[in-house]
C-alpha cells in the first residue's frame, strides 16, 4: 500500500535510526522529467508546500544540450547519477549533480551506437534500468533496452558495465546482448503472433519485466538467468500477462515497479487511462529460483487493484500518456501529451489510505503545461543519496527536503 501523506512542508528532521546497510540514506529532492519535444531535462520541486510544482522557481533546467533533442527516458540511482536515453543522438548520457544546485554538471556518454565497440545499434532507447547486485557484482549494471526501426531492426536488451573506470561502457567486453526480445517472443508465442516493439524495462529482484506494445496486441514479458550465464534464453521468459487476461487489465506503455513491495504498476486503455497495481507472488523478488519451476505470477484477482483513471483529471488537461513513476514519499507521477492543456505530469497521493487515489483531492497536476512542457515522455523520482553521519554512538540522519514529503519518524 502507498504511504499515506500526512502533510506537506518544507522540513528538517533529525531523528535516531538504524543504518542501512551501506550507511547512506535518500533525500527526495523532487521529480525529473523528460520533455522530449524540447529535449529539456526539468528538475521539479514543491518549495512551497502546496502540492504541486507550478510555482514561481520550482521548475529548473537540469539538463540542456542543444543536440539531444529527443530524450526518451530517464533512471536515477543511488550513486546520485541520472542515465538518460536519447533518440536524436542514439546516446545513452550519464549525468550527475555534483554540487546539489539541481543541474547536472558531471555529464558523460556513457553508451552510443556511434562508440560503442560491438557496433551494437541504438535507434531508440526506450528504457534504461540500473541494477545493483547484478550477478554478484556489487557495483551493477546498466541495461538498455533499445526498441529497433525499419533501417536498424532488433529489439534487444544491453548489459552495460564500465570495466576500465573511464565512466563509459564502449569499451571492448563492456557491453553485452543480454536479451533478444524479439527472437524470444517469437519462441514463446503462436506462429506469426510476435511483433516485438519494447517500451519499458523494471527490474525485481533478479527478474526483469519488459512492456512490449507487440504490433497493438499489448503484454507484459518476465525474464531471469536461471543458469547465470549472461543471456536470457527461451526457457528463462514468459509472458506475465496480455491483453487477453481474464482480469481486465489494460495495457500498452507504460510499466514502473516497486521493490519494496513486489509491486509493479502498468497503465493502458484508450480514452480513458486506467493504471493498476499488480501484486507479484509465487516467489520473493530477491529469491534466486529455478524458472522453469517458481515464477512470479499472476492467478488471483486479489492481485489486481485499480489505482487511477484519466478520467479523474480536469476536463481538458489529459492527453497521451507514456510513462509512470512511483515515489513512495510523495505518490503516484503520470505523464501526459497532447494539445498545450494536455501537455501536464499529474501527481497522485493517497490521503485516505485506502491504496488508491480516487478520493476526492487525491489528483493533482503537478507541473502543468506549455510554454515550459511541449511534450513530457518520461518522469522519474529523484533523489539523493548521501553519507549517514554518527552521532554519540549512534547513528543520526539529517535531513533536509526541499519538496513535499511525508514525516515518517
Amino acid at each position: 500500500m502507498m504511504p499515506r501523506l500526512f502533510l506537506s512542508l518544507l522540513f528538517l528532521c533529525s531523528t535516531t535510526i538504524i543504518a542501512t546497510k551501506d550507511d547512506i540514506q535518500r533525500v527526495f529532492k523532487g521529480v525529473l522529467i523528460a520533455d522530449q519535444r524540447s529535449g529539456l531535462i526539468l528538475l521539479t520541486r514543491d518549495l512551497d508546500g502546496d502540492g504541486n510544482a507550478n510555482g514561481e522557481d520550482e521548475t529548473i533546467t537540469f539538463f540542456n544540450d542543444s543536440s539531444i533533442t529527443n530524450v526518451f527516458t530517464l533512471h536515477a540511482t543511488r550513486d546520485n547519477y541520472v542515465f538518460a536515453g536519447d533518440g536524436t543522438t542514439d546516446t545513452v548520457y550519464r549525468l550527475k549533480d555534483t554540487d546539489d544546485d539541481g543541474i547536472a554538471d558531471d555529464i558523460k556518454v556513457w553508451f552510443s551506437e556511434a562508440d560503442n565497440y560491438n557496433n551494437y545499434t541504438l535507434p531508440t532507447p526506450n528504457s534504461v534500468y540500473y541494477k545493483y547486485n547484478d550477478y554478484n557484482d556489487d557495483n551493477g549494471a546498466l541495461y538498455i533496452l533499445n526498441a529497433g526501426t525499419g533501417d536498424r531492426p532488433g529489439d534487444y536488451i544491453y548489459r552495460t558495465v564500465d570495466l576500465n573506470g573511464d565512466g563509459d561502457a564502449n569499451d571492448e567486453g563492456e557491453a553485452t546482448k543480454w536479451m533478444d526480445i524479439q527472437t524470444i517472443l517469437q519462441d514463446l508465442m503462436p506462429e506469426g503472433a510476435a511483433a516485438s516493439s519494447a517500451f519499458e524495462l523494471v527490474f525485481l529482484g533478479d527478474t526483469a519485466f519488459i512492456s512490449d506494445s507487440n504490433g497493438g496486441k499489448p503484454l507484459i514479458l518476465a525474464a531471469r538467468d536461471s543458469n547465470k550465464n549472461g543471456v536470457i534464453e527461451s526457457n528463462e521468459a514468459y509472458v506475465l500477462i496480455d491483453e487477453n487476461n481474464p482480469f481486465n487489465v489494460q495495457l500498452f506503455w507504460a510499466l514502473t515497479g516497486n521493490e519494496k513491495n513486489n509491486e509493479l504498476y502498468v497503465a493502458g486503455g484508450f480514452g480513458n487511462l486506467i493504471i493498476t497495481r499488480l501484486l507479484l507472488n509465487a516467489i520473493e523478488a530477491d529469491e534466486a529460483r529455478n524458472m522453469n519451476n517458481d515464477r512470479m505470477k499472476i492467478d488471483s484477482i486479489d492481485q489486481i487493484q485499480s489505482v487511477w483513471e484519466s478520467s479523474l483529471a480536469p476536463t481538458g488537461t489529459f492527453g497521451n500518456n507514456f510513462a509512470i513513476a512511483v515515489a513512495n514519499e510523495a505518490g503516484l507521477f503520470v505523464t501526459s501529451n497532447g494539445s498545450e492543456k494536455e501537455n501536464n505530469i499529474f501527481r497522485m497521493i493517497d490521503l485516505d489510505g485506502d491504496g488508491k487515489f480516487y478520493s476526492e483531492g487525491e489528483t493533482i497536476i503537478w507541473k502543468s503545461g506549455a510554454p515550459i512542457l511541449q511534450r513530457p515522455r518520461n518522469v522519474e523520482p529523484y533523489y539523493k543519496y548521501v553519507p549517514v553521519t554518527t552521532s554519540g554512538g549512534s547513528i543520526t540522519k539529517l535531513t533536509t527536503s526541499f519538496v513535499t514529503a511525508v514525516l515518517l519518524c
